[in-house]
């Protein structure tokens, strides 16, 4: 008994150490769910890669199929050479997904195009960095030919995913108006960017809050003109690259803290305090009060403080404790505040009975609508985080319930 004790032992520590060592990119073909350290997505099938950094767990797809995440079956949601699942290991997450198929418009004719080879890199030694590489060819009715070639780059420890993809004509004829991007299908609504093509252009990046982790998607291409195919024009032999980074957290905060080193820039810790508040679940929101450009959202249980990386600048800060609705602005850093104090107002309670003549009770519906300087209540709304729907803007029930 002890014996078998000791070989389960040992059996369980080496399977375990294939996840989790932090010197190695680590990969593995799934041949069945005994694969998967955890239940992290459920649109994977035989054949596909799971790839673990030592602090992340990844699937990338290897048959062509439908995943069936999007409204329509489209190019764009099969799993052949995406990125379907990405998640903080050894949290038991769940994430479906669709990452990097290519998207291709010609004369804004959308060209559905699938990968048709994913391979893994030969690494020489432990420690080195992992690529994949996904490729595929676009074929049109005029001799047009473009190449297309998708890297997906995982280095020990980095939590990170940099993706490249080129772009390359590979026929004897010009191609013009040609616009390239990857897919990205988070399939989740509630996210934020601070980006503003003017004000922020540098900050091209946006955060998906999601259950249990945050998802960060960087752009890291130059700026695109409004409404401009890009590249545009590419003659036979040229090509076009674009550039990502993808990066996942337990922590949202550190997540953002993380896009911002990658960026190289400058931020400090604000602190938000939050007074008075005995509710369960609040929101909470930094903007630019220019531009509205929001730098920070989510929803959080209560919690007595909260620190955020930020720039220094003027932000204008808004609070649901639903349902009192507090917002002010906050000068953080260069001489202003480093903390930013929001305190709930006093709740109480009304009660309300909607009849007809006859005194029945009959279904309604009733709106408070605050007067300044009481701002309208925001009511608890189902949580997008959890659910990944898009957010109430104002609570709607039928009253009765049912």
């Amino acid at each position: 008994m002890k014996t078998l004790f000791k070989i389960f032992t040992i059996g369980l520590f080496l399977s375990l150490s294939i996840y989790l060592q932090a010197s190695d990119v680590q990969v593995k073909k799934i041949t069945g769910e005994n694969d998967l350290p955890e239940n992290i997505c459920s649109k994977w099938q035989k054949g596909d890669y799971l790839i673990s950094d030592g602090k992340t767990l990844t699937i990338i797809g290897a048959s062509s199929r439908h995943l069936g995440l999007s409204n329509g079956n489209y190019a764009t949601d099969n799993a052949m050479g995406s990125l379907i699942s990405f998640v903080p290991a050894g949290q038991n997450l769940v994430c479906d997904m669709a990452i990097g198929s290519p998207d291709i418009r010609i004369k804004e004719n959308r060209k559905y195009v699938y990968y048709t080879a994913i391979t893994p890199s030969t690494k020489k030694s432990p420690g080195e960095d992992l690529v994949f590489v996904a490729t595929g060819r676009y074929t049109g009715d005029n001799g047009e030919k473009l190449d297309i070639e998708t890297s997906y780059t995982f280095s020990p420890d980095a939590g990170e995913i940099a993706v490249t993809s080129r772009i390359r004509n590979a026929g004897v004829v010009e191609i013009n108006d040609l616009d390239y991007s990857l897919y990205f299908g988070a399939y989740h609504s509630y996210s934020f960017s601070p980006y503003h093509k003017e004000d922020h252009p540098e900050l091209n990046f946006r955060v998906y809050p999601k259950k249990g982790y945050s998802l960060g998607r960087l752009d890291l291409n130059p700026p695109k003109e409004d409404d401009e195919p890009n590249p545009g024009k590419l003659n036979p032999g040229e090509e076009h690259t674009i550039r990502h980074s993808l990066f996942v957290d337990k922590s949202g905060e550190k997540l953002l803290d993380t896009i911002y080193q990658n960026l190289h820039q400058n931020t400090e810790l604000a602190t938000f305090q939050f007074d008075n508040f005995n509710g369960s679940t609040f929101e909470i929101i930094v903007r630019d009060p220019l531009t509205s450009s929001v730098f920070y959202r989510s929803f959080h249980k209560r919690m007595p403080t909260l620190q955020i990386p930020l720039p220094k600048g003027l932000y204008q800060v808004q609070a649901h404790f639903f349902p009192a609705v507090v917002e002010k602005l906050f000068r953080f850093g260069s001489g202003g505040e480093n903390v930013c104090v929001l305190e709930s107002t006093a709740i109480g309670t009304v009660w309300v009975k909607i009849t007809d003549k006859k005194g029945e009770y009959v279904p309604g519906k009733v709106s408070f609508i605050g007067l300044d300087p009481t701002r309208t209540p925001y009511f608890l709304p189902e949580n997008p985080v959890e659910n990944g729907k898009r957010w109430e803007t104002a609570k709607n029930s039928k009253f009765p319930p049912k």
